[in-house]
């Protein structure tokens, strides 16, 4: 069931007959239906003059904004430690890795590693972590490209057709050309 809402004229006139009619609260209060409690707010509210009540209600708007902005605030600093203490022990875990493998795994392999051991880490985050602290995989030297004389040589089949292509029968010869 919800309470009707009163006026600011209402109120005002309510508190008077308290205050300066000297009525009791309980009577003023059962008239219109109002609880007692909010009788007494409303005096504590009213009684006063209205510059006052502006600057109450104007402090009362401030310190509510005030609460909000400090548990925004409160909310962002406990998710940036938490943010960065799993970071530290996910570098832990991962220079754990990279050491047991002397310094040869990359970030692919190490990945690897901390998946099958049920951590959960997206690989791009293993790859800023791993670059911040200077952890990179072992490489062999650079080979040369090209060149001619190194490898094996081509087999190359026998001409067994002679660059004759005319064939006698279906399925005697096959030929092929590959350039």
């Amino acid at each position: 069931m919800r309470h009707p809402r009163y006026t600011e004229e209402f109120k005002i006139k309510a508190v008077k007959q308290v205050v300066e009619r000297g009525h009791r609260l309980a009577e003023v209060a059962e008239r219109p239906g109002v609880s007692g409690h909010s009788l007494y707010n409303w005096i504590k509210r009213y009684d006063k003059p209205v510059e006052q009540r502006q600057e109450d209600d104007d402090l009362q708007a401030e310190n509510r904004r005030l609460k909000a902005e400090l548990k925004s605030v409160s909310e962002e600093r406990d998710v940036l430690q938490k943010a960065t203490s799993e970071g530290e022990r996910l570098l832990g875990l991962i220079k754990h890795s990279w050491l047991e493998s002397v310094g040869v795994y990359g970030y692919r392999k190490v990945y690897q590693d901390l998946r099958e051991a049920g951590e959960a880490c997206g690989k791009h985050r293993m790859v800023r972590l791993m670059s911040r602290e200077g952890l990179r995989s072992q490489t062999s030297y650079r080979r040369r490209r090209g060149g001619y004389g190194g490898g094996k040589l081509a087999v190359v089949s026998l001409n067994h057709l002679d660059r004759q292509f005319e064939a006698t029968a279906p399925n005697i010869a096959w030929v092929t050309n590959s350039t």
